[in-house]
Order: C-alpha cells, then sequence, then structure tokens
C-alpha cells in the first residue's frame, strides 16, 4: 500500500516497476545533463563565436546561480501541498521546461541578431539550470518519502546510477555523432537538442 500524501510504501519492499519507474526519471535529464556539461562550452565558442572566457565565465555564473537556487527550491517544494504530492508537480514543470532548455540552449532562433548571442546564451543557460533545479531537487527528495527502509533507498538509488551511466554513456557517443552527421555544425547542435527534448519528455 502506498500512503497518497507523500508516495512512501508502508510495505518493507518497493514493487520493482516503481523502483525502475523512479529511476527511468534521470535517463533524459542525464542524458542533457552530459550534453550541456561537455559541448556547451565548445558550442558557445566554436559556433557562435562568443569568446572563450567570456563563455567559461556565463557557463560557471550558471553554475553558482545552480548551487544558490538549491536549496530554495527544496524549501519550496516542502511546504508545497497538492493532490499530486509535494514533488510531482514540480517533475512535470522542470521535465517540460527542460526540454524547452534543450532546444533554447542549441538552436539560436533567427530573430536573434548577432550582437545579441552572448545575451541570449546567458538567458539560455539560467533557464536550463533553474529547470533543472526545478526537476532535481524534488526528485531526489523522493527516496526518502517512498519508503522508511535504507535497503529500499539504496536500491532506488540504485536505479538511478544505472540510468546516469546509460545516459552518460549514450550522450557521449551519439551526441558528437549526430552533430557531426550535418554540414552545419549549427544545424547538427540544433537537432541533437531536439533529440534530448524528446528524450527528456
Amino acid at each position: 500500500m502506498t500512503n497518497q500524501s507523500d508516495g512512501k510504501s508502508d510495505d518493507s519492499v518497493l514493487p520493482t516497476d516503481v523502483a525502475f519507474g523512479w529511476g527511468l526519471g534521470t535517463l533524459g535529464i542525464a542524458a542533457l545533463f552530459n550534453a550541456v556539461n561537455v559541448l556547451a562550452l565548445n558550442y558557445m565558442t566554436n559556433v557562435l563565436g562568443i569568446g572563450a572566457a567570456v563563455a567559461g565565465l556565463m557557463i560557471a555564473a550558471s553554475k553558482i546561480y545552480d548551487a544558490v537556487t538549491d536549496p530554495l527550491m527544496g524549501v519550496i517544494s516542502d511546504r508545497v501541498s497538492h493532490r499530486l504530492g509535494r514533488r510531482r508537480p514540480f517533475l512535470l514543470i522542470g521535465g517540460g521546461c527542460l526540454a524547452v532548455g534543450a532546444l533554447v540552449l542549441f538552436s539560436i532562433p533567427a530573430i536573434v541578431p548577432p550582437e545579441a548571442v552572448t545575451w541570449y546564451m546567458g538567458f539560455a543557460l539560467i533557464f536550463y539550470a533553474t529547470a533543472y533545479t526545478v526537476y532535481n531537487v524534488p526528485y531526489m527528495a523522493m527516496p526518502a518519502e517512498m519508503t522508511d527502509s535504507y535497503h529500499e533507498r539504496t536500491r532506488l538509488i540504485s536505479y538511478r546510477v544505472q540510468n546516469v551511466a546509460v545516459a552518460n554513456i549514450t550522450a557521449n557517443a551519439a551526441g558528437p555523432a549526430v552533430i557531426a552527421s550535418f554540414a552545419s555544425a549549427a544545424m547538427g547542435h540544433a537537432f541533437l537538442g531536439m533529440i534530448l527534448a524528446v528524450v527528456v519528455l
């Protein structure tokens, strides 16, 4: 039996489909996270023409922003009361925004003038960091609310780690291959962003 208010299992062992399903929730997010970490700097400098120092500072600033917003998101999520529970609404919102983030990070709309590309990417990085926080902080809080068993929480995390490994291997192999399959690096990154958006959803 499951407590509907917080998703906590009243049984000692979580059903395998529940544990596997929770772990699967990190697959698309981890693939996008890996792609951003591996490809964003090169994309910003070699494709968009942003200076390396500026691009590095922008990425670093987004990481600092993420570190500040994580605990704030935890407080917000803890205090929410919703018929879907405290965490699930944020997974839906954050997941949808992350799909949008994959698109805005790796493709520049034609209406953006060249002199505004740096500002656009700054916005895109902050939007992505916000969406990641909205999804990941409540997601990582769920195991403690799904079961009181230390072993079951460990089992849940093991499913997550397996999916992260699959996502990282796939993103590292497929990402550069997708980009290289296009004559234009900009088009390759844009198509990769579309793939990642679908995977996240």
